[in-house]
């Protein structure tokens, strides 16, 4: 298939001459003697390539080439600007209005050969690129359907079990034992749910689309709830969740309640995968005040266990997407999950931060700070 080389310029001897070059390589030519006569054949003819003049009556090439790169239609169209101009600042204007190449009058036939040929590769290759980038995109909104599908499915899956078992617990004719395993089965059925809705909110938060619900929370009541409902999973290796709410339990901030839920209780569940049997994790919130007003200014959260801690290198890494990272009778346990980049994600959105302090041996402190509202 033939290139199409667009020639601008205002004499005709010079596009017969650039003609008598470019034809008998194999290009298809059009011309436009003026700069609005060139945009006005873009919009309706396809060129691969244009020749442009910079001294044009009317609009000056440098103007037409500004529109052409500015126009998304044709913003990747290659323009080599013509030009007996030799000034230094006539070629950084040029560069400057996008211009890819340059050409001095009197053009050199091999030289303008050359330059075209090698700007139409790149063109080609930008093309295969664009056409590459457009087909991840497809693909990335499938995946993303996909996986919203999949996700909904599993939740209403796992609400009628969570159900059963909440009429199940109802009986008070079965075996403590039983209700023992039970409520670990629901506990594990929980832990999945919530799995499943990180998923969700982290993809309205990275295409941020997600609008947070903003009201009075009462950090203290919110932080028992969550205990309360970790108490079976932690039950399993004999820890205790201990609680430590500064100003006498009444704690309070403005955030989106159930998104700061998600939060508590993603770091608690951490804590407890990796806090040994028969230790305490630590959850504690409280004002901190801003020395120099003398008032609350932020509120801080903290979860702590007492497992084997985890390497400064790691510090910031746990938080990356698919990623988590802990410490185990000395060796590094990686897995994937999205839990503390969830955590992550949500501090951000409420204008706070969140960091781990920690070293081998010594436990970890997950903290993170939000803005008193």
């Amino acid at each position: 298939m033939k290139n199409t080389v667009l020639i601008v310029d205002d004499i005709e001897k010079n596009i017969k001459l650039l003609e008598a070059i470019l034809i008998p390589e194999g290009y298809n030519i059009l011309k436009a003697l003026t700069g609005e006569e060139c945009l006005k054949i873009l919009e309706k003819e396809e060129a691969d390539i244009i020749l442009l003049d910079v001294m044009l009556p009317g609009k000056s090439g440098f103007e037409v080439c500004k529109e052409i790169k500015n126009n998304e239609k044709t913003k990747f169209l290659p323009v080599i600007m013509v030009t007996a101009l030799t000034e230094k600042e006539d070629r950084i204007k040029g560069i400057d209005c996008g211009a890819d190449d340059f050409l001095t009058k009197p053009v050199d036939r091999d030289e303008m050969k050359a330059r075209i040929k090698s700007l139409l590769r790149i063109k080609t290759l930008n093309g295969h690129l664009e056409k590459s980038y457009d087909d991840l995109k497809k693909l990335e909104r499938l995946k993303e359907d996909l996986s919203g599908m999949l996700v909904h499915d599993m939740n209403n899956i796992l609400t009628s079990i969570n159900l059963s078992l909440d009429l199940v617990f109802a009986n008070k004719s079965i075996e403590p034992k039983v209700l023992e395993y039970l409520r670990y089965a629901q506990t594990g059925s929980r832990e999945i749910m919530q799995m499943a809705s990180n998923i969700i909110y982290i993809s309205k938060m990275e295409e941020k689309a997600l609008r947070l619900k903003i009201e009075k929370v009462n950090v203290g009541e919110l932080i028992s709830k969550c205990a309360e409902g970790l108490k079976y999973l932690a039950k399993i290796d004999s820890i205790r969740i201990s609680q430590d709410i500064g100003c006498d339990g009444r704690v309070s901030t403005k955030a989106d309640k159930s998104i700061l839920e998600r939060v508590i209780i993603n770091l608690l569940t951490n804590a407890l995968k990796y806090a040994p049997q028969k230790s305490i994790v630590t959850i504690k919130a409280g004002y901190l005040i801003s020395a120099e007003h003398k008032e609350k200014s932020r509120l801080e959260i903290s979860v702590s266990d007492q497992g084997e801690g985890i390497p400064s290198e790691f510090h910031e890494k746990i938080f990356d997407k698919y990623a988590q990272l802990g410490v185990k009778k000395e060796e590094i346990r990686c897995g994937k999950g999205l839990g503390l980049y969830f955590c992550m994600m949500a501090v951000k959105a409420h204008g706070g931060r969140i960091w781990v302090e920690s070293e081998p041996g010594k436990g970890s402190i997950f903290k993170f700070i939000l803005p008193v509202k």
